[in-house]
C-alpha cells in the first residue's frame, strides 16, 4: 500500500513547482509589458536633405518627446556630439501622458559632404535612460576637393611620388582663380590642365619627395578660391620617410639577468649618401657609460652594402636598474638616432 503513496509525492511536488513557475512567468511578463512605456521620440531622426552653404548655417528642427509610462520622467542633463549643434528643452519634468518639445539647431556652414550629429538626453527612467536625437544632411559646397587626404606611403630619400586631386565646382558662377599654399618644401602642387593658376574643374598634381631624415610627415595644402563666400579648402598630405640613413632594428632593448651578463645586439646600417657613416654613443646619464659599440669599418658603405655594428650593455657599470642611451649615426649632413635601453636585475 505504500508504493502508490511514494509515487504520488513526486507528482504533487512537480505540480507545485509548475504553479510557481507559471506565477513567476506571469509576473515577469506583466513587468516587461509595463516597462515598455516611458519617455521616447517616435521620429528621433531628422533628415535635412541636400543643403547649400547658404542654407547650412542654421538648420532647426523640433523633436517631440512623449511620456507613455505611468510616472513622471525627468531629463537630468543634455549633451551633443559636436559644438556645431545646440538643443533647447521646453521643460525637464514630463508627467505621465504629457509631451515636451526639444528644439535642435545645427550650424554646418563650415561642413562639406554628409553630416550626422547627435543630441543625448539623460533621464531618470530605468529602461532606455539615454535618448538620442539625430540631425543629418548633406552640405554641397560651391567648390570641393575630390579627396581631403592623400597618403604617399613609405618613401626613400629622394624618391618622388605623385597623386592627383580634383577641384570641382557645383553650380558656381564664373571661373574664379585658385591659389595654393603649402608649408613644406618637399611638397609641390600644380594644375594639370586649364589656366596656369588652376581653377574649378581642374586636376592638380601633388608631388612629395622623400626626405633625408627618418620620420612621418603630415602637411596641409590649402586651396584658396577667389570667389565670394568661398571657404579655403584643406588637403592633408601624409607620408613616412625612410631617410638617407636606415638602421635595423630602429630601437634596442638589452636585458641583463646578472652583473656579468653582458648583452650584445647587431645593428645593420645602410646609407643612401656618398658619405661614409660614422657611429658613436651618446650617454647623458650620471656615472660610467654602461653601453659600448663595436664596429667594422670595412663594412661601412653605401647601399646595397650594409654597416654592421654591435651595441652592448655592461650591467656591472650600470648606475641604475634602467639606463638609456642613443646610438648616433652621422653621414655628412644626415643623422639618425637609435634609442638604446639597458635593464639589469
Amino acid at each position: 500500500m505504500s508504493l502508490p503513496g511514494r509515487r504520488t509525492m513526486p507528482v504533487l511536488a512537480l505540480a507545485a513547482i509548475a504553479s510557481a513557475v507559471a506565477v513567476v512567468v506571469w509576473q515577469c511578463g506583466a513587468f516587461r509589458s509595463a516597462s515598455q512605456g516611458g519617455l521616447s521620440c517616435e521620429e528621433a531622426t531628422y533628415d535635412a536633405g541636400q543643403l547649400s552653404v547658404a542654407d547650412a548655417g542654421e538648420i532647426t528642427h523640433t523633436f517631440t518627446l512623449r511620456n507613455t509610462g505611468g510616472r513622471s520622467v525627468r531629463i537630468l542633463r543634455q549633451s551633443t556630439s559636436c559644438g556645431c549643434v545646440a538643443a533647447e528643452l521646453a521643460g525637464r519634468e514630463v508627467a505621465a501622458g504629457e509631451s515636451v518639445d526639444v528644439s535642435v539647431t545645427a550650424d554646418w556652414s563650415r561642413a562639406d559632404g554628409a553630416r550626422r550629429d547627435y543630441v543625448f538626453l539623460a533621464t531618470d527612467q530605468t529602461d532606455s535612460p539615454v535618448l538620442m536625437l539625430t540631425m543629418r544632411g548633406v552640405v554641397e559646397l560651391d567648390f570641393s576637393l575630390s579627396s581631403r587626404t592623400l597618403d604617399f606611403g613609405v618613401l626613400r630619400s629622394g624618391q618622388q611620388e605623385v597623386r592627383t586631386v580634383r577641384l570641382a565646382a557645383r553650380g558656381a558662377d564664373g571661373n574664379p582663380s585658385v591659389t595654393t599654399e603649402v608649408a613644406d618644401q618637399n611638397v609641390t602642387v600644380r594644375p594639370v590642365a586649364g589656366r596656369r593658376d588652376g581653377g574649378p574643374g581642374v586636376d592638380y598634381q601633388v608631388a612629395v619627395t622623400g626626405r633625408r631624415s627618418y620620420g612621418g610627415q603630415s602637411t596641409a595644402v590649402t586651396f584658396h578660391v577667389q570667389a565670394e563666400g568661398a571657404e579655403p579648402l584643406t588637403l592633408m598630405v601624409t607620408a613616412r620617410h625612410e631617410g638617407a640613413l636606415q638602421a635595423h632594428p630602429r630601437s634596442v632593448c638589452l636585458r641583463a639577468f646578472g652583473m656579468r651578463d653582458v648583452q650584445r645586439v647587431p645593428i645593420e646600417i645602410t646609407s643612401a649618401t656618398a658619405n661614409k657613416p660614422a657611429v658613436h654613443l651618446v650617454w647623458t646619464g650620471k656615472g660610467a657609460n654602461p653601453f659600448f659599440v663595436q664596429e667594422s669599418g670595412s663594412h661601412l658603405g653605401r647601399e646595397p652594402e650594409a654597416a654592421v655594428v654591435t651595441v652592448g650593455f655592461r650591467p656591472d657599470l650600470a648606475p641604475a636598474p634602467t639606463c638609456r642611451g642613443v646610438l648616433r649615426i652621422v653621414a655628412g649632413q644626415d643623422r639618425l638616432d637609435v634609442p638604446i635601453v639597458g635593464m639589469s636585475g
